[in-house]
């Protein structure tokens, strides 16, 4: 994927248009069709947005923006590993469209909420209501990071119905261990009303050892557990046991779907926990050229990987990247 940043950031003081700012970022490549939420463009605008700083420590936006859930992100280079987690890529917002307002408490707290038209990222509002996100950034100590993430609103579930109720919380501790090793934990539980049936439940927990030997090398390992306890995320929100067996919408990002889902005795029971362990080695030859080399062991509770012509419960990759910042 390549990416195209214009951006005029808004700076407290001075006139009216000092304070005042605005940032486009344009995806391009087979990666924008995934982080665009429409699955069918090569190029997306992952951001646009406008901003004002109406005082010093206060911040507004309006447009598209990064959504404020979770630890890793769309941009490769600003991950410490090549591949995503199971928890960004399936259970988490990628972009969110509304209006945002930050606040800097002091140079060690904010706060930042936003109203927003969908946690799936779409521009427009399917059911004419706003849900909300919001993220409490702390710094108690100079190697020490504390955020709290939440998200509350009506968005479509796994039956089709627009208004259910779904939220979202968790938090991210970053730890600097040292100058060179970093240790990160993230963790979030979610839940949306299903009436007729008991609520999608979905939740994980990731941790990051991030080494770097030098200003070349790196270790960076991650391990993470995810459990979608009713398959709402991981496999399309399918309700198959619905008359015609078909989808009602897809509620997450990207899907692994057990392979017996289209079974009619299993309809309806497509919950799974996927496991992953990822080890990425990382070589700067030069300061704006990232190179990685990546092993990752994925894991299931049912039968989701291809295996040739059949089906098995785990997979083994091999992956490489190479990342040129200009």
């Amino acid at each position: 994927m390549a990416q195209l940043v214009l951006e005029k950031a808004a700076n407290p003081g001075g006139a009216l248009a000092d304070r005042a700012g605005f940032r486009l970022k344009l995806n391009f490549g087979e990666d924008a069709k995934f982080t665009g939420g429409t699955g069918s463009d090569d190029f997306d605008f992952q951001e646009a947005y406008i901003q004002y700083m109406p005082a010093d420590n206060l911040t507004l936006q309006a447009g598209r923006m990064n959504t404020l859930i979770g630890y890793e992100v769309i941009e490769s280079p600003l991950n410490p590993n090549f591949s995503r987690s199971f928890m960004f890529g399936i259970g988490e917002p990628f972009t969110v469209t509304g209006f945002r307002a930050t606040v800097d408490f002091s140079e060690s707290a904010s706060l930042a909420v936003s109203a927003i038209n969908s946690f799936t990222g779409l521009q427009q509002d399917d059911n004419n209501s706003k849900s909300i996100e919001a993220l409490l950034s702390l710094t108690p100590m100079d190697n020490v990071g504390v955020s709290v993430f939440g998200f509350w609103g009506p968005e479509g579930n796994m039956r089709g119905q627009a208004t259910a109720d779904r939220m979202q919380v968790g938090g991210i501790l970053d730890v600097q261990a040292t100058d060179q090793l970093e240790f990160v934990l993230e963790g979030y539980y979610g839940n949306q009303e299903v009436p007729g049936s008991a609520n999608a439940r979905w939740d994980g927990v990731a941790g990051y050892a991030i080494y770097d030997f030098n200003d070349q090398w790196g270790l960076h390992v991650r391990a993470e557990v995810f459990e979608d306890a009713a398959g709402a995320f991981s496999c399309f929100g399918s309700d198959l046991s619905s008359d015609d067996g078909g989808n009602y919408g897809e509620l997450g990002n990207a899907h692994l779907c057990p392979a017996w889902v289209s079974a009619a005795q299993d309809a309806g029971t497509f919950n799974q926990t996927l496991w992953e362990t990822t080890w990425t080695l990382q070589y700067k030859p030069v300061p704006n050229l990232i190179t990685r080399a990546e092993f990752r062991y994925d894991r299931s509770d049912r039968n989701t990987f291809s295996d040739g012509d059949g089906v098995t419960d785990s997979q083994s990759t091999l992956a490489g990247e190479m990342i040129f910042l200009f």
